[in-house]
């Protein structure tokens, strides 16, 4: 469950930037908002979570603010 919570975030982080290596800071930082914005926990069930909802919707754009104030 943790390698597929992890494997979309890494392809949420931007594609264009591919080439890109980011450091373990990064990573971290990355890892963080994931769960502050509460992705990882709609994420823990054995279920896809419906990612067309409204709620997973926020969710989303919560971690996006997240990781660019991180920047």
């Amino acid at each position: 469950m943790l390698a597929s919570t992890l494997a979309y975030a890494a392809h949420a982080a931007d594609v264009s930037k591919s080439s890109h290596s980011l450091t373990r800071q990064e990573v971290r930082a990355n890892l963080e908002a994931w769960q502050r914005a509460g992705l990882a926990q709609a994420w823990r069930r054995d279920a896809t979570p419906d990612i067309y909802s409204e709620k997973y919707q926020q969710r989303l754009a919560n971690y996006e603010r997240l990781r660019a104030i991180a920047r």
